[in-house]
């Protein structure tokens, strides 16, 4: 029993470094594309303000659809970087709960911590995609 705890320790370690580690990919993602796009808007907007040709604001015309394609990027790929954080959460949580760190402290009586039991610590889209991949 003494070493199944040491795993889950050494896992539960690696759990919290996955979970820093996705909430800073995730807060460097936003700067990235918050930087990008306010530069498109900026760069749009000056042109609009100084364009006195009309092939100027002709070729000012793609600045919306850049901004789109840009944007459909920037959700696409924090959303993805905020589920991992969320399942490195979710991760963490069943872990805390096996090492019987969610039990009420002494004195106090609860039933049932196990909201976890049915379901296994790594999440279950991995565990399909692991099994999808041998038959490939």
């Amino acid at each position: 029993m003494e070493r199944e705890n040491e795993k889950l320790l050494k896992l539960y370690e690696l759990a919290i470094r996955e979970q820093h580690y996705f909430l800073d990919r995730h807060q460097s993602r936003i700067a990235f594309y918050s930087g990008i796009l306010s530069a498109l808007l900026a760069g749009t907007a000056a042109g609009l303000y100084k364009a006195s040709e009309s092939y100027q604001l002709i070729l000012l015309l793609i600045g919306p659809p850049i901004i789109f394609i840009v944007s459909a990027m920037a959700i696409t790929s924090t959303f993805r970087i905020y589920r991992l954080f969320l399942e490195a959460v979710t991760i963490r949580a069943k872990i805390e709960q096996t090492l019987g760190l969610t039990k009420a402290s002494r004195g106090h009586t609860e039933t049932n911590d196990a909201y976890w039991d049915l379901e296994a610590v790594i999440p279950e889209r991995y565990i399909k995609s692991r099994k999808g991949l041998r038959h490939i």
